[in-house]
């Protein structure tokens, strides 16, 4: 009787605490660093006429609780490794729409757990505040003198594309400093020591809009903000670095910048020859590699001045910047390509070219941008840059044709070509940008006009020996001369309007003019005679009008913009050619239909959907029914019958961050379909062995892509990564026509391509390895030519070291690269790849002698192929590797001041 009792109290007490509780709400952090802390337990206890009794209270992941409260209480809280605390809670209202906001709870850690901290504590690599992850680089074991790209690279959901371009989660990256663009880009972070950063900050960056009208329009750039530590600003970085790498190759560069919120300036040089491009600006910088050989010098320099004032809360930033450069460019190169067409009843052509080429290039550059916030109303942007370039190339061409007339037949030799040829010529290009933003209630509106004028010619010269092999054949020998001088214009402008209509809802409407005027002539002469069928005269001219209307509606946490434009076109083309003189226009109206919404799950998780419509139309002059002879085995012709291409593409995303476990996963599905395609379509007659090729519309294409990405602590030290990708396709094209068929074969290739990029990666203090496995499959086949079908396989299996030792670093890497499937045997093969490198820091670190080792075992070759529906090409081209180098880099002072 006496529980029975006691339980109606409570059940009173409850009763009546949530008719009249009020809400209380907190947060529970680290005390030194201000981190949530979502693994804190929060207890409260209840004071009330009946006596008293206590509850637990949930805590999300980013340390926030909340709960109903009434009268006087208690909070508890607590977590292992740190002191406890107890706060008291008074709540006395009538109402339950009162909230009790007591703050921050912040947790001392215990005496004890600071000791072990200091002994073996490690910070967790990231966490996470609101919707932003924040990285935390002293939870990265990194050498004495890392750069900060290294540290970037290690970031979990951070992917690197084989140009070296940065994503996170698929996004592109763009990274800034205290919340504003970095000068110097991809430059100074290859420069900033990771030390200098105090954190990184990783979230999706609303548009401007959205921060001066206070509402999302969905518009957001990925980016990685960073933190400077303090005496690190206002300072110079760079590198001073000169190589040899044998036999006669050399590597110098001079790169330095100013880290500065207010002038900061840039200066750039290089020289080498081993085919290794820089091009810098104010902006960042691009590095490259050509595709042989080759040498380059080149020098730039870049100041901006930075500028702020206030009005009102506001703090209105501004900036100018101008740069310039000159850039020497040359390369040559070496390769070998073996082209088979596909004929019906397993005829085939099978062409043989051997080719070098080099080139000569000269480009000098300038630039300048002014971006200007007049007021908290008024924004001005304007830019113009100037560039010139000089080329020069010649090239020596020798092709081997052959025919066989089934498929267990041998090739039989047609003819041969040996072609030389040389060109010089010179081009110039003029741009200039304007634009204004103001910014009203709820809303902007604004202008753009572009300019672009470019002006160039070039003249060459061939020489062509054709050496028949069959009776039915005769040879020929051609020497041809062509200038072909060309001017371009275009001009653009725009009007844009935005505006919230209601709290969910805005509207944007954008309108442009697109003016296109081009001309290009080319006099061509034939054995030093007048060539008037392959000479021409041709103006173009395009005109188009287009009204966006775009809209964000905002369904919390559903976020919906759907997006129309209506383009109106017309196209000119005046075109002489030999005996054919038309003059074509052609109007158009188009509807491009477009969706993209966002389904947040919480601050790291969501769903983003992606829809578009969008018609793709064939080049005018391809609709024209020329005939280029320039080339007489290989004659190039126009389709009066072609038609648009209507393309559908839908992709599905989810992101996800979990900072508890330290997981970043990525997973995306994508349709692609187009109701027809556009495909090249050749003829060959046996009797000339002449090809003619034009283009033709096939069937359309289909692909679904799938994607799986993820990034896994296990772990102190461990780390697991997974990028799993599906393909698959069909596509359609024609087999080469012959005399004695009276319409094309249409083949269909369907293919099949799983991928699998698997890495298993340890981080200790003086070890940075990894093993990984890449897999690669590509399952084809056709229709009309099953002899083709085929399933390749290119695999990667290795393994990656970093060992570091006193003041070295031991580096090697060894990959067992497997590939098979190929028609022809030399691509089915087993390669053993093995590079090394040795470090030594000196100069207190602030210098680094390399010796560096590639392709020990000079095993790499520079083949790959491809396969379509009508054709398969394999291909050689020498390049550089199996070399020892040694280089020595000095690292600009990356002290702090004190």
């Amino acid at each position: 009787m006496k529980q029975t009792i006691i339980t109606l109290l409570l059940a009173l007490a409850a009763g009546t605490l949530t008719a009249t509780a009020d809400i209380v709400k907190g947060r529970v952090v680290d005390a030194e660093t201000k981190e949530p802390l979502p693994e804190a337990q929060v207890g409260f206890i209840q004071n009330s006429d009946y006596g008293w009794y206590g509850y637990n209270v949930a805590v999300d992941s980013l340390g926030i609780f909340s709960f109903l409260a009434s009268g006087r209480g208690s909070l508890e809280v607590s977590m292992l490794g740190y002191y406890s605390k107890s706060k008291p809670v008074l709540a006395f209202s009538d109402s339950r729409k009162d909230t009790i906001d007591i703050g921050d709870i912040e947790l001392k850690m215990s005496a004890q757990m600071l000791k072990m901290v200091e002994v073996t504590g490690r910070a967790r690599r990231f966490t996470v505040r609101g919707d932003t992850i924040v990285f935390h680089p002293e939870a990265f074991h990194l050498q004495e003198g890392t750069r900060l790209d290294e540290l970037i690279r290690q970031l979990p959901g951070v992917q690197v594309d084989n140009e070296g371009n940065l994503s996170w989660n698929g996004k592109p990256i763009r990274i800034t400093m205290d919340g504003e663009s970095l000068f110097g880009g991809d430059a100074l972070v290859q420069q900033l020591p990771a030390e200098a950063v105090q954190e990184i900050k990783a979230y999706n960056r609303q548009s401007e809009f959205s921060e001066r009208t206070g509402k999302d329009d969905g518009t957001e750039d990925m980016v990685l903000d960073l933190t400077i530590k303090p005496g690190f600003l206002d300072r110079w970085y760079g590198d001073v670095s000169a190589g040899y790498q044998s036999p006669k190759y050399y590597e110098g560069e001079l790169s330095m910048n100013r880290l500065s919120k207010t002038d900061p300036v840039m200066v750039f040089a290089d020289a080498n020859n081993v085919d290794k491009r820089h091009r810098r600006t104010m902006r960042g910088r691009s590095s490259s590699w050509g595709n042989g050989f080759g040498q380059e010098q080149g020098a730039s320099a870049g100041y901006q001045h930075n500028w702020q004032h206030k009005e009102g809360t506001h703090e209105l930033k501004s900036n100018y910047n101008f740069a310039g450069g000159l850039v020497h460019d040359d390369s040559w190169r070496t390769s070998s390509e073996v082209t088979e067409n596909y004929f019906p009843n397993t005829a085939a052509t099978r062409s043989t070219s051997e080719d070098y080429r080099r080139s000569h290039k000269l480009e000098p550059r300038l630039n300048a941008e002014l971006y200007w916030v007049r007021d908290s109303l008024n924004t001005f942007a304007l830019s113009a840059s100037a560039e010139h370039r000089n080329t020069r190339s010649h090239s020596r061409q020798t092709i081997e044709q052959e025919e066989a007339i089934a498929a267990d037949s041998p090739y039989a030799s047609v003819l041969s070509q040996l072609n030389s040829s040389r060109s010089e010529g010179h081009e110039t290009r003029l741009n200039t940008r304007a634009g204004w933003d103001h910014y009203v209630k709820d809303g902007s509106l604004g202008a753009t006009i572009n300019l672009n004028y470019q002006d160039g010619k070039t003249d060459s010269w061939y020489d062509r020996t054709i050496t028949s092999h069959s009776q039915s054949l005769s040879s020929s020998q051609l020497s041809q001369y062509s200038t072909t001088p060309s001017t371009s214009f275009s001009a653009y402008a725009e009007a844009h309007h935005s505006r919230w209509l209601t709290k969910i809802w805005m509207v944007q409407a954008q309108y442009s003019i697109t003016y296109n005027r081009d001309r290009s002539d080319c006099d061509f002469l034939t054995n030093d005679v007048a060539d008037a069928a392959n000479s021409y005269r041709n103006r173009y001219g395009r005109q188009e009008h287009k009204l966006q209307i775009g809209q964000t509606i905002n369904l919390a946490p559903v976020q919906l913009m759907p997006n129309i434009a209506a383009r109106w076109q017309r196209e000119t083309q005046d075109y002489q050619r030999g005996m054919l003189d038309t003059a074509a226009v052609r109007r158009n109206f188009f509807v491009d239909p477009s969706l993209k919404a966002t389904w947040k799950l919480s601050k790291t998780a969501g769903f983003e959907l992606n829809y578009s419509f969008n018609t793709k139309q064939p080049g005018i002059i391809e609709t024209i029914g020329y005939r280029d002879l320039t080339e007489p085995l290989f004659i190039t012709e126009g389709n009066p019958d072609l038609k648009d291409t209507h393309a559908h593409d839908v992709k599905l995303t989810y992101n996800m961050i979990i900072a508890r476990s330290q997981t970043s996963l990525s997973a995306s599905v994508a349709y692609n379909h187009n109701d027809r395609e556009t495909t090249t379509a050749l003829s060959y007659d046996p009797t000339t062995a002449v090809y003619v090729s034009r283009p033709e519309n096939v069937r359309g294409s289909r692909s679904w892509n799938f994607r799986l990405n993820f990034d896994q602590a296990l772990g102190e030290y461990f780390r697991l990564l997974s990028d799993f990708r599906m393909n698959t396709s069909q596509r359609y094209g024609y087999l080469t026509l012959l005399p004695t068929q009276s319409e094309r074969m249409l083949n269909r290739q369907s293919s099949l391509n799983p991928s699998e990029n698997l890495t298993l990666a340890v981080d200790y203090n003086w070890l940075k390895a990894s093993v990984f496995t890449e897999l690669n499959a590509s399952r084809l086949r056709y229709t009309a030519s099953p002899e083709q079908n085929t399933t390749i396989w290119n695999n990667n299996y290795g393994f990656r070291a970093e060992a570091t030792h006193g003041n070295f670093v031991f580096i090697t890497s060894i990959t067992e690269r497997t590939s098979r499937g190929y028609t022809i045997d030399s691509m089915n093969r087993d390669i053993l790849v093995w590079d090394g490198s040795i470090t030594w820091k000196i100069l207190k670190n602030k210098a680094r002698l390399t010796l560096e080792f590639d392709d020990i075992l000079n095993n790499e070759d520079g083949r790959w192929s491809q396969q379509s529906a009508y054709q398969q090409t394999t291909s050689w081209s020498d390049f550089r590797h199996h070399y020892v180098g040694i280089s020595f880099t000095y690292h600009l002072d990356a002290k702090k001041k004190e």
